[in-house]
């Protein structure tokens, strides 16, 4: 079973951040490139965000039939936002 722990990016950020990772990034994160490895993944975009005691995490893989990911950080972490506010 995997661990939170062991994503430091990924505890960061069902916080109330985002991440990108690439299998290829130099340096890279090791546990994050290998779940892309493992699932036959090139990157992804992760947001996240908190409201009372919950935490939320929306990820996005992407294969080599995707689009470039790169930049898709703030905007998908403005989502998660609204979709936790009390308003959503």
């Amino acid at each position: 079973m995997l661990s939170l722990a062991q994503f430091p990016d990924t505890e960061r950020v069902v916080t109330g951040g985002w991440a990108e990772h690439r299998l290829d990034d130099v340096p890279g994160d090791p546990a994050e490139q290998e779940v892309l490895r493992q699932g036959g993944y090139l990157g992804m975009v992760a947001a996240g965000g908190a409201r009372r005691e919950e935490r939320w995490l929306l990820e996005i893989f992407a294969d080599d039939q995707c689009p470039p990911m790169t930049g898709f950080g703030p905007t998908l972490r403005a989502l998660v936002a609204l979709a936790l506010t009390e308003a959503g």
